[in-house]
């Protein structure tokens, strides 16, 4: 008597059966994992869907269930680096000088005071974006614009900069610092020559914000 085929075998089927059921959050964690060491190690251009769904080892078609094409997927891994580089909602104004409640939020993902992936991932997209004008619109989509109007909303909900234009400021103070952040050479700097580069950043911003010291 010939055996079943296997595809319908029952120990098959109960094979399948027995799996444990993957969490979609956990599967798109995974997924977006897998996709950001792509893009690190290839950038955004070389990377191709088949590329991730090897390294994930799932199916193209499991990856479309999650990400419709290449730049939702790039773009959800960009969204989710800066939401935990610059997120200001975890950070209380307290009695603090003002100077060392921004030091707090643009070092607060530094857990050992140095650069982390996060900042490697966007110093690659910044750098692409100068020459992929995709790449570009992602990054004023979800990277740049977003930070900003995050960064200024939290001035007008602390009550600083009065009368000023506060989305012009944070603009100017989130260029100051990711201009230093994302540069290359900043992986080589001692946890103790990053800390200093940012906070300098921070008070040549608010020395040229006052005309007189420090102030709300």
């Amino acid at each position: 008597m010939k055996n079943p085929p296997i595809e319908s075998s029952p120990a098959r089927n109960r094979l399948k059966r027995g799996r444990p059921p993957i969490d979609a959050a956990v599967r798109r964690d995974a997924i977006m994992l897998c996709a950001e060491e792509a893009f690190m190690e290839q950038g955004y251009s070389q990377t191709s869907m088949d590329e991730v769904a090897t390294r994930a080892r799932i199916s193209k078609r499991t990856i479309y269930k999650y990400f419709p094409n290449k730049r939702e997927l790039f773009r959800s891994v960009i969204a989710e680096h800066r939401i935990r580089i610059i997120n200001v909602s975890r950070i209380e104004r307290d009695e603090s000088p003002l100077n060392e409640t921004l030091y707090k939020i643009f070092l607060a993902d530094q857990s050992s005071g140095k650069p982390t992936r996060r900042l490697d991932i966007f110093r690659l997209a910044f750098n692409e974006a100068a020459y992929n004008p995709e790449v570009q619109d992602i990054m004023l989509e979800v990277g740049r614009r977003p930070a900003v109007l995050s960064l200024a909303e939290w001035f007008e909900s602390q009550g600083l900069f009065k009368g000023r234009d506060q989305e012009q400021l944070a603009s100017i103070l989130l260029d100051m610092v990711l201009a230093f952040v994302t540069r290359k050479d900043v992986f080589e700097m001692s946890s103790e020559a990053y800390v200093s580069h940012v906070k300098q950043r921070v008070d040549v911003f608010l020395d040229g914000v006052f005309s007189k010291g420090r102030s709300d």
